[in-house]
Parts: C-alpha cells; structure tokens; sequence
C-alpha cells in the first residue's frame, strides 16, 4: 500500500510541476521576440519530458514506487488543473 501512496504523491508532484512550468512558460513567452520563444519552448518541453520521463522511470525500476500509483497521478494532477482552467473561463 505504501508504494501505492508514494507513486501517486510523486505523481501529483511532478503534474502539478509541470502545470506551474507552462504557466511561467506562458508569462515569459509575452514578453520574447519570435526567434527566442521558439527555442524556449523546446527546452521547457524537453525539460518536462523528462520530467515525466524520470518519473516512469524511477517507478519502473525502485520497488518504493508504484507505476500505476504514479501514472494516476499524473492524470489526477491534469484532470485537477483542466478543472480549475476551466473554472478560471466561467
């Protein structure tokens, strides 16, 4: 059970991670000429890859971790933040 509890908090970490990445992304990206957006894009991108990528990964291969207790947190953590965007449209 507590490898379970563990995946999804490692999860929920690393989705909720990801979602105040974009959102910076997105602050920065306002501000950038086209040139200097497109190649910071790709780095956010590859560096919330391997994000999730590490994520697997760690729970593939340590006992600690669940891997289907961190890909539910995953999901969790993009369905609590599509929840809250779409609360934010209303």
């Amino acid at each position: 059970m507590v490898p379970v509890i563990t995946g999804i908090v490692l999860g929920l970490a690393v989705g909720v991670l990801n979602f105040k990445l974009l959102l910076r992304m997105a602050g920065k990206l306002a501000h950038m000429d086209a040139g200097r957006a497109g190649t910071y894009i790709m780095a956010g991108y590859f560096l919330r890859t391997a994000l999730y990528i590490g994520l697997i990964l760690a729970a593939i291969y340590l006992k600690q971790i669940n891997v289907f207790g961190a890909a539910g947190g995953l999901l969790a953590a993009s369905f609590l933040n599509l929840r809250d965007r779409n609360k934010m449209i209303e």
